[in-house]
């Protein structure tokens, strides 16, 4: 089992966050001894992923051929990460707000949300900022797969949106620091 643990504080207490609690009964049951790294992705190469046919090295937009597969070039240099933070960060943001200042609004906006699926939301609500360069439509089918495939893995945005967006803000891909650890 892998736990992404907030940082500590200069006193040792683990720093607010979604797995806080997590760590202090760790703290409590005197258990922080029996924790080691654990290391969630891997920076060594080669390491590749595969797409249509098409393999890439992890990273590497560059020698990946998505314009064959109806990949735009625009959408390859913005990379999966871009696209994936700009469909759930808006929604991770206004639950770390809620948590910062008690409330509950941006949980009632998830769960106006909650009916979809990534894939879902991707497809049929969401909108990529203007900023991108990209015309204000809906993401088609094979960009959806583009980015499941090299965010996550295979059915990964069959599951709710909502999930997935707590998935990204306890796993630290908001942006969080968090510390892998499991148990020695």
């Amino acid at each position: 089992m892998r736990y992404p643990l907030p940082k500590k504080d200069e006193n040792g207490n683990y720093l607010p966050g979604v797995m806080q609690r997590v760590g202090d009964l760790f703290k409590y049951l005197e258990m922080e001894d029996k924790l080691i790294p654990y290391y969630y992705a891997s920076n060594a190469s080669p390491a590749f992923k595969y797409f249509n046919g098409e393999r890439a090295r992890i990273g590497d937009n560059a020698n990946f051929n998505g314009s064959s597969l109806g990949i735009s070039n625009t959408l390859l240099d913005l990379g999966t990460s871009t696209v994936v933070e700009d469909v759930v960060g808006p929604f991770a943001n206004m639950l770390w707000e809620d948590l910062r200042n008690h409330t509950r609004s941006g949980w009632e906006v998830m769960m106006a949300n909650d009916a979809y699926s990534m894939r879902a939301y991707m497809s049929f609500k969401y909108i990529p900022s203007a900023g991108f360069g990209l015309p204000p439509d809906h993401l088609s089918t094979r960009v959806i797969n583009w980015c499941e495939t090299f965010d996550n893995s295979t059915g990964s945005y069959s599951k709710a949106l909502t999930e997935t967006v707590l998935d990204v803000i306890a796993f630290g891909q908001d942006g969080s620091e968090v510390e892998w650890k499991c148990i020695e």
